[in-house]
């Protein structure tokens, strides 16, 4: 038995499923058995695309060839997607055109991608147009990106006073590229305290790392006893 097309895998790895198969008279249903071993060998290691079988020839010298397909991307295409640019998603995959194709990586874009706010996406596959290929079609949903929010509370101090006032200000694709922006404004009343916290995140897709920056001002008046001392902070 002699194996082609195999560049993933190494010969001897896949030969060792030969060992019951050569030195004997062999069926075309052996054959296949031992072509099912190969194909079984690369969808277990996540080539579930890829797969070994036997393409019609002349035996000669008691020898058969039996060929891989060792199946590649074809076209990446994002559907659905309404809020968020089709780039967020294919970013978030790590195979591209021409690349080998392994499910893993589909898997683990998906989990980044569904972990995201506002957005979500499934993954289906059907052949490509060149032989070989499987393209890859991301099937997205997102929501409005904005929100806004209002909160009150009573987590204050008795010298700035308890109740509290907050707006929430949250946009999760500032630039398109799925980028994050946060504020927050609280007050309390007769200006003892108004005070802002921003925080911005960039997610640096292609490298799986992600930019944060962050920044916070605050001004208060101390009240009761302390108000016609005019204490204040900032």
């Amino acid at each position: 038995i002699v194996l082609e097309g195999n560049t993933v895998f190494p010969q001897k790895d896949l030969m060792a499923y030969a060992k019951d198969f050569e030195g004997r008279n062999l069926s075309l249903r052996d054959l296949q058995k031992f072509a099912d071993l190969v194909s079984a060998h690369y969808r277990k290691a996540g080539y579930t695309t890829s797969r070994a079988y036997i393409p019609p020839q002349k035996i000669v010298d008691d020898t058969v060839v039996v060929k891989i397909l060792e199946a590649r991307v074809g076209d990446i295409a994002v559907t659905g997607n309404r809020w968020f640019a089709a780039s967020v998603y294919q970013d978030a995959l790590p195979l591209k055109k021409g690349a080998f194709f392994e499910k893993a990586d589909i898997e683990s874009a998906l989990r980044e991608i569904n972990a995201q706010p506002d957005r979500s996406a499934r993954a289906y596959l059907e052949p490509g147009k060149q032989t070989g290929t499987t393209d890859i079609t991301l099937k997205a949903k997102d929501e409005f990106p904005i929100h806004l929010s209002y909160e009150f509370n009573r987590r204050g101090t008795e010298l700035t006073f308890l109740p509290r006032h907050l707006i929430h200000l949250t946009h999760n694709n500032l630039t398109g590229h799925g980028d994050i922006f946060q504020s927050r404004l609280t007050m309390a009343q007769e200006g003892a305290l108004l005070g802002s916290v921003f925080g911005y995140e960039f997610p640096w897709q292609k490298t799986g790392t992600t930019f944060r920056l962050d920044a916070s001002v605050a001004e208060s008046k101390l009240q009761k006893e302390f108000r016609p001392l005019d204490i204040q902070g900032k």
